[in-house]
C-alpha cells in the first residue's frame, strides 16, 4: 500500500512535469466552459421564467375581455 510520502511525490512529479502544464490548461478550460455552461443555464431559466410570465397575461387579459 502506498503510503503519503508517495502519494505526495507522485502529485508533485506530476504537476512539475510537462503533464501538470496539461492539467493546468485542462482546468482552466474547464472552468471557462463551467462558467460559460452556468451563464447560459442562468439566461435561459430567466428567459423561460419572462416567457411563462407574459404568457399568463396573455391568457388573463384574453379571459378578463369585457362580454359585448
Amino acid at each position: 500500500m502506498m503510503g503519503w510520502r508517495g502519494i505526495k511525490r507522485r502529485l508533485v512529479r506530476f504537476v512539475r512535469a510537462e503533464d501538470g502544464q496539461m492539467l493546468a490548461e485542462y482546468s482552466v478550460m474547464m472552468w471557462f466552459f463551467t462558467l460559460v455552461g452556468v451563464a447560459c443555464l442562468f439566461t435561459f431559466f430567466f428567459a423561460f421564467e419572462e416567457s411563462v410570465i407574459a404568457y399568463y397575461e396573455d391568457v388573463v387579459n384574453v379571459i378578463c375581455l369585457p362580454v359585448p
